[in-house]
């Protein structure tokens, strides 16, 4: 059922469709939780990424990142890095717990994490797979670029798939945000992600999960839960495509 709730504005609902004629149908969705927001001082510890066929979801899979076992961090500073990130949440009225005990016995070796998802996101390229996320342009995908120029001397794999944000999509249908002539995808996700308006609120659990009416289908899902957060983010594409009537 297309979804009569949402307001979708029909010059923008046209310019987007002709821009972007094609829906994704093949995609992975990938969320990661990080030790804070800078993409040069702070290191994902948590990364989940579901993968889509035919707009369905088929498989997920979620790893603990080790970064003590090669010394960018020692067990005591990632301890205190995640308690200031879960007080700084709780001053927000956000609840942030991470399981410290299921990272120990679960996690996995940050340089072979980074090279499976290397390998996994030229597959997907080759595939003709996109990429998923929910304000993935702007921070995951800064995040974990900076880790492979830091760690392999290589350029961003992102640079090569279609980047489809949940988020700037959702921001872009508020502000009435048209894409430029000849805009990859990516790029208007960025540019919308990016883009002003006062009072806008596209925040994926606050605003998405409400506005969509995705409370029931989200119910059992934990915020701030990598996995989970992908099934949300595909949740709010899916719903987004059907009510301005994005076909395959």
């Amino acid at each position: 059922m297309v979804p009569t709730h949402l307001e979708i504005d029909p010059l923008w609902r046209e310019g987007f469709l002709v821009a972007y004629p094609k829906r994704p149908v093949n995609y992975f969705v990938m969320d990661i939780e990080t030790t804070g927001f800078s993409p040069y001082s702070d290191y994902m510890i948590h990364l989940a990424l579901l993968e889509v066929v035919n707009s369905k979801p088929v498989s997920c899979t979620a790893v603990y990142v080790d970064w003590v076992t090669r010394g960018v961090f020692d067990e005591p500073s990632l301890r205190r890095r995640l308690a200031y990130i879960k007080e700084q949440a709780a001053k927000r009225g956000k609840v942030i717990d991470f399981d410290f005990a299921r990272y120990s016995r679960e996690k996995i070796d940050c340089i072979l994490v980074l090279k499976m998802l290397y390998d996994l996101i030229g597959k997907a390229i080759e595939a003709g797979y996109s990429l998923v996320g929910h304000n993935f342009v702007k921070f995951d995908a800064n995040m974990l670029s900076s880790h492979y120029s830091k760690f392999y001397r290589v350029n961003s794999p992102f640079n090569h798939i279609p980047l489809v944000d949940s988020g700037g999509l959702e921001k872009a249908r508020q502000v009435r945000l048209f894409p430029e002539p000849g805009e990859a995808i990516s790029q208007f996700s960025l540019r919308a992600v990016n883009a002003g308006g006062k009072g806008i609120k596209w925040d994926l659990h606050d605003h998405c999960v409400r506005t969509y009416k995705l409370q029931q289908k989200a119910a059992s899902l934990t915020e701030h839960d990598p996995a989970d957060d992908c099934m949300k983010s595909h949740l709010v594409l899916e719903t987004l495509a059907d009510a301005i009537g994005w076909q395959p």
